[in-house]
């Protein structure tokens, strides 16, 4: 099996802001990432995940997520996926002894099965909850990445599994 993958497409407000840190005292801290490309960011890990599941991927550069067009996919190409980040958010508050930390991942896409004819949507989603003694960039980058990362795993296996 073959998968085309469409680079990530962000369906949010440009901004590399993605959620805000509520301080004991009230005031409000940006939350930003680091990379000003995340859907570019999504789009590797994804072809590194599916390279990691022993599945052939191609970088697919234009094809219109449509059953009409399943027909214009490379020969090689079974399924097609066009990716969409709808949320990527972190909302944090500090108290004095602890800090609060609420995740939000929602992906979707749109999964084209070439011998079926078929288009269908598929969306996950991830809201880890955690809970720490400091606020530290670092884990709330690491724990954003593992949520991504399930997302993106249960979208292969939405796509794998739909056939």
């Amino acid at each position: 099996m073959t998968i085309g993958v469409l680079p990530f497409k962000d369906n949010r407000q440009p901004s590399a802001r993605i959620g805000e840190r509520i301080l004991s005292n009230g005031k409000e801290e940006p939350i930003r990432l680091k990379s000003y490309y995340p859907t570019r960011d999504i789009t590797s890990i994804f072809l590194q995940l599916l390279k990691a599941r022993n599945i052939r991927a191609v970088e697919l550069t234009d094809w219109e997520p449509t059953p009409g067009n399943l027909k214009d996919l490379p020969d090689e190409v079974d399924i097609a996926i066009a990716g969409y980040v709808d949320a990527l958010e972190v909302k944090a508050s500090s108290y004095t002894f602890k800090t609060e930390i609420r995740y939000l991942v929602r992906l979707s896409a749109k999964v084209g099965f070439k011998e079926q004819g078929k288009v269908l949507s598929k969306t996950v989603e991830d809201r880890p909850e955690e809970s720490v003694v400091r606020f530290k960039r670092e884990e709330v980058e690491k724990t954003l990445n593992e949520a991504l990362t399930s997302a993106l795993g249960r979208l292969i296996d939405a796509a794998t599994k739909t056939k």
